[in-house]
């Protein structure tokens, strides 16, 4: 089964790109560049996207799914005309349910080639929809430790009409979608850039719209990953119908008014850090000897006041907010409050940009 053109999860990727976070309420969008060994802003930008273009639908079971590629694609443009980056090469991604991974076991003898005609074969046998409708790429991982004659090899697929909409969505916003990664994988990345050289277990929790993926790291390996149906927009829409007042204000409220002042915000925090709390448990239950040592919260949730210190108090260990900027060369034009406010929703803008610097 051929590959789609351009849209390959592990395999070689242009020399410049730019990250590109389709979310179900807006599109966020990060160039980065390196110099000396060090990362350095180019630009970004959020520009929300119309209501249900790009809904998080779980009836659906594959994350978010674009239903108005030229409302999404709109959106894009308007952040690329207003962002200006170098170059119109795209890196987006794939969440939820719509990603499924798996590692496989096959001969270590046999050639890419050879391995992509045989995953090819059997795709079948790990999909739960018809191998002719899917997108799939592998990468090879490590000789299998319990016979050396066959490689650990990392199976990815999703369904190829949900790639498709994403790439026409791209497309029309005037950019060119030339990497597909998985939601997890890239945040994984940018995990790097807040701890990178913790050795223990560390998570991230990165609270979308409509729901909160928690990601478990061991060192720089992904080793867990679990997606609840809990997110912000019940927060949003609950601030609007309170006060009267539009979306987008009500985006700019949850992040600057006390929770202690708004019951609203008490009643979601209190939902959520169950919801969180749940995870770590179902994390726990299936790895005894697993303990997280350090939680990040991500998404544009996590900015809400006094979150990660309710988060801390909840879950029994240290709770930061993700900040990918902290460690950048940020150019002086740059409006650092707004950086600042906005910079856990950008984790997934920056883990998919940091796929330019991959070998």
């Amino acid at each position: 089964m051929a590959l789609p053109e351009g849209l390959l999860v592990f395999r070689s990727k242009p020399d410049s790109l730019v990250g590109l976070d389709i979310g179900s309420t807006s599109v966020k969008l990060m160039e980065l560049s390196k110099r000396d060994g060090r990362l350095t802003l180019e630009s970004c930008g959020i520009e929300p996207v119309p209501p249900r273009a790009a809904p998080e639908t779980h009836a659906r079971a594959s994350g978010t799914h674009i239903s108005d590629a030229e409302g999404v694609g709109e959106a894009i443009k308007r952040l690329a005309r207003r962002t200006r980056p170098g170059t119109r090469r795209a890196a987006v991604a794939i969440g939820g349910t719509a990603a499924l991974t798996k590692v496989i076991e096959m001969d270590a003898s046999l050639s890419d080639e050879e391995m992509e005609s045989e995953i090819a074969l059997q795709a079948s046998d790990h999909l739960p929809y018809p191998a002719e409708a899917a997108a799939i790429d592998f990468e090879v991982l490590h000789l299998s430790e319990r016979d050396p004659t066959r490689v650990e090899v990392l199976f990815a697929a999703c369904r190829r009409d949900d790639a498709e909409l994403l790439e026409d969505a791209v497309e029309l916003g005037g950019l060119k979608a030339r990497v597909l990664d998985i939601e997890a994988f890239a945040l994984a990345r940018a995990f790097e850039l807040l701890q990178p050289d913790f050795g223990s277990h560390a998570a991230i929790f990165d609270i979308g719209a409509s729901s909160t993926t928690l990601s478990v790291l061991n060192g720089d390996k992904l080793v867990h990953t679990r997606e609840q149906a809990s997110g912000g927009r019940m927060l949003t829409e609950e601030i609007q119908r309170h006060h009267g007042i539009s979306a987008t204000e009500s985006a700019r409220v949850t992040t600057r008014v006390e929770p202690p002042d708004e019951p609203i915000f008490s009643q979601f925090r209190n939902g959520l850090l169950d919801q969180m709390a749940r995870a770590l448990q179902f994390f726990y239950s299936a790895n005894p000897s697993g303990r997280v040592d350090q939680v990040y919260l991500a998404g544009g949730v996590a900015a809400v006041p006094n979150l990660s210190g309710h988060a801390a108090r909840v879950l029994g260990v240290p709770v930061a907010v993700a900040d990918p900027f902290g460690g950048m060369t940020v150019p002086a034009s740059t409006d650092t409050p707004d950086l600042a406010e906005n910079a856990p929703a950008f984790m997934l803008a920056c883990g998919l940009a940091l796929r330019a610097f991959e070998p």
